[in-house]
């Protein structure tokens, strides 16, 4: 390698060594606000005591005073539009794509095709049949939300 391709190789290098210790630096805060979390779950009188600036319910209601405003202000028209009009017609297109695409497996695709191999010739081998069993849980779900 020449000096060019070595100082480039050494500047990539540099570069994946910080976002390594960004990484590592943002995992710690992480793991110290989730221990804070633990801690003020499994005792919340221990929370107290330590004050209330690591107690859940100041917390959230810190982030609800300082960020709520601004983001009620987008999203509560968002939520009205979505409410009027968008459940019903979600639900449809949602069920309407499962439906469809259990049925383009079934009948589109052919059975040579999905099954090379099968040693069978009964359904309990064709890959087309577990593909729909395997998408009704999604449909249970999506019809009950």
């Amino acid at each position: 390698m020449d000096n060019k391709e070595t100082s480039e190789l050494e500047e990539r290098l540099r570069l994946v060594e910080g976002l390594m210790f960004a990484t590592l630096g943002l995992g710690v805060v992480v793991l110290i606000l989730a221990s804070a979390v633990l801690v003020c779950q499994l005792n919340p009188e221990a929370a107290e005591t330590a004050g209330s600036a690591i107690s859940l319910s100041a917390m959230s209601a810190g982030i609800n005073e300082t960020v709520g405003p601004p983001l009620r202000k987008v999203f509560e028209p968002l939520d009205d539009y979505l409410a009027r009009g968008y459940m019903p017609w979600a639900r449809i297109v949602a069920l309407g794509f499962f439906i469809g695409t259990m049925v383009w497996v079934f009948v589109g695709l052919k059975r040579q095709y999905v099954n090379l191999e099968a040693p069978s010739k009964k359904i309990w081998y064709d890959l087309r049949f577990w593909t729909i069993v395997s998408m009704l849980p999604h449909l249970v779900v999506y019809f009950y939300f």
